[in-house]
């Protein structure tokens, strides 16, 4: 008779703060560069475990899309009570070059993160008999996220000054007696980009 494999146990620290950090930090070198290295990893606000983490990258990635400087200068305008994270952010990474590794760690943990709650309801929602429940969180497991992409795609739109018109068209826009989909909006700001890019032109 096989042995009973012992259950596994998670760790108790899935956060790599110091990686948030060095990342935060590279934002303030060269953001257009960091912000790259976040998507191409995948990761958006929601990858920084702490609150005041995710508030500074919040400022400068706004200040970004306002085509303002994100620096220094945008923290203490944004929330004088973050300008000592920021130096810390900065002193943190070596060199924005190092983002693309950053942000992946950043991301793997966020990942981590996000598979282990996922595994823990699925697990309460099989042993209290609700399969529904179960699939749900399966379907939400598996099915691409694009929180993430919409977040970019806003920041570009801000950029180009499309964001009142979308805003009019998320108030606006109805698919019979529904308004559309996360997945139709994702589309339309898509095409807008398109649109920014040929008149930019």
């Amino acid at each position: 008779m096989a042995k009973r494999q012992p259950k596994p146990k998670p760790p108790e620290d899935m956060t790599d703060q110091a990686a948030e950090l060095a990342l935060l930090g590279c934002l303030l070198f060269d953001i257009e560069y960091t912000l790259d290295a976040c998507d191409a990893a995948g990761i958006g606000v929601d990858a920084f475990t702490s609150s005041d983490y995710r508030r500074l990258y919040t400022i400068l990635t706004d200040a970004h899309a306002r085509g303002e400087p994100a620096d220094h200068a945008s923290v203490g305008f944004g929330a004088p009570e973050l300008r000592a994270l920021a130096l810390d952010a900065q002193l943190a990474a070596v060199s924005y070059i190092n983002a693309p590794t950053y942000a992946k760690r950043v991301a793997e943990m966020a990942e981590r993160r996000r598979m282990t709650d996922i595994a823990t309801r699925l697990a309460q929602a099989a042993f209290a008999g609700d399969l529904d429940a179960a699939a749900d969180i399966l379907q939400e497991a598996e099915a691409p996220s694009i929180e993430r992409i919409s977040e970019r795609i806003d920041r570009d739109l801000r950029r180009w000054g499309f964001d009142l018109w979308m805003n009019d068209l998320d108030d606006s826009v109805w698919d019979g007696d529904e308004l559309l989909t996360d997945a139709d909006r994702a589309a339309l700001r898509m095409r807008a980009r398109d649109e920014g890019y040929a008149r930019s032109r």
